[in-house]
């Protein structure tokens, strides 16, 4: 069996290769790719094109959002599809020929393949630490937060320069055992530039009616890990929903407290053009985005 992998470029995305590589029947060969969303299409097409592409049995499309525009050329009985972003979901009836292992209420693309191999009893040889990082990149995605090992992982993850997710998989081929020195001070660099941007920030809040609730929502301007600034949002000022901008590449990112049930990826798409998943979505800044700001209040 060869399988031909295009994913994601984050955390998520190297975390559905590794997966593949450890519950896979031994003999397989699996190569991979990470590709953006925007990039995807070219890419992939002419991949698809060339005589490299019949040499794969099997060939994997994994958490990227791309469910509305792709079904054209993703739709073969040869291509599977692994993603748990809501927009994935309103498309499936679409595909006819295509295996989709769809599903929004997962927590990550890589939690989601790995639950297709336990159905198939494929499991047994993983160890432990595989399954730790399982976990942990399941969490970090999901934005649970639920381990700090979670947040410093995606940390060292966006430290390593040229192919991350290529030298991620080198890295922990093996499953989750620690940090290495380099990589503590790495995190402990991280959380003191961390601490630097959440002491400069100055916070807006403002209580808004949302799916026919009051909600409480904090907002504010970073351009530094914009994942730790929303969780100081919400620890901080008792936010339900935090929104961040990042004026520099005039982005938006939304994120919501483990206790809230309102689903952000609506949000995303209604201010900012965005997608994304009930507990994290992201987007553009936009006209509709900069008016709903009005309504802020500086605390």
């Amino acid at each position: 069996m060869n399988i031909f992998i295009f994913t994601d470029k984050d955390l998520d995305g190297a975390g559905c290769v590794l997966v593949t590589k450890w519950l896979e029947s031994p003999g397989t060969k699996v190569k991979f790719v990470s590709v953006n969303e925007q990039d995807f299409r070219t890419i992939f097409t002419k991949w698809w094109a060339s005589p490299d592409a019949e040499d794969y049995d099997k060939v994997m499309v994994c958490d990227l959002n791309i469910a509305d525009s792709h079904v054209d050329v993703l739709d073969h009985s040869k291509i599977t599809i692994v993603d748990h972003h809501v927009s994935h979901g309103a498309v499936k009836p679409l595909y006819k020929h295509a295996t989709l292992l769809v599903n929004d209420h997962a927590g990550s693309s890589t939690k989601l393949l790995y639950a297709t191999y336990v159905a198939a009893n494929k499991t047994s040889a993983l160890t432990s630490q595989q399954y730790e990082l399982i976990n942990f990149i399941n969490d970090y995605d999901s934005y649970t937060l639920r381990y700090p090992e979670s947040l410093d992982l995606n940390t060292v993850f966006f430290s390593l320069q040229g192919d991350r997710v290529k030298l991620f998989i080198e890295r922990f081929i093996d499953g989750y055992k620690g940090f290495d020195d380099n990589e503590k001070n790495i995190i402990k660099f991280h959380k003191l530039k961390v601490q630097q941007t959440i002491n400069e920030l100055k916070v807006f809040k403002a209580t808004i009616p949302l799916d026919g609730e009051s909600r409480v929502v904090c907002s504010a301007f970073a351009d530094y890990s914009i994942n730790d600034v929303a969780q100081h949002l919400i620890n901080t000022y008792g936010a339900e929903i935090a929104i961040v901008i990042n004026l520099k590449n005039k982005t938006v990112s939304f994120r919501r407290s483990s206790s809230s049930n309102y689903d952000l990826s609506i949000l995303a798409k209604k201010l900012a053009n965005g997608a994304g998943h009930k507990r994290a979505a992201g987007g553009v800044i936009t006209d509709q985005l900069l008016a709903f700001s009005n309504i802020f209040k500086p605390i």
